[in-house]
């Protein structure tokens, strides 16, 4: 089955908050993910905690979230959906710097 990782990367700034960009990784595989796992992907450092799985068995994927990115400017929010994007995710929206 296909498993779908959706990943919003949130500015945080001292005017205001909203969600800069948003990216996704799908991955092919014959793992079932469950929530309290760890998943690796080049984009991180470190593994990523599975905080919640979704199974969507007529579709045939299992939606993971692993929390979301923050960033305190808006040039480092940029970069890292431009790091996603190096990584192979597909960026699913970016706002403007």
């Amino acid at each position: 089955m296909k498993i779908i990782i959706d990943l919003m990367v949130m500015y945080r700034g001292t005017d205001d908050n909203f969600m800069f960009g948003s990216v996704r990784r799908e991955i092919e595989t014959n793992l079932v993910p469950v929530a309290g796992m760890e998943i690796e992907d080049s984009a991180w450092k470190i593994p990523r905690d599975i905080k919640s799985v979704t199974i969507n068995p007529a579709e045939g994927y299992y939606h993971i979230w692993v929390g979301e990115d923050e960033a305190d400017e808006r040039e480092r929010a940029y970069q890292q959906v431009q790091m996603y994007k190096s990584h192979g995710w597909e960026v699913l929206s970016c706002s403007e710097v």
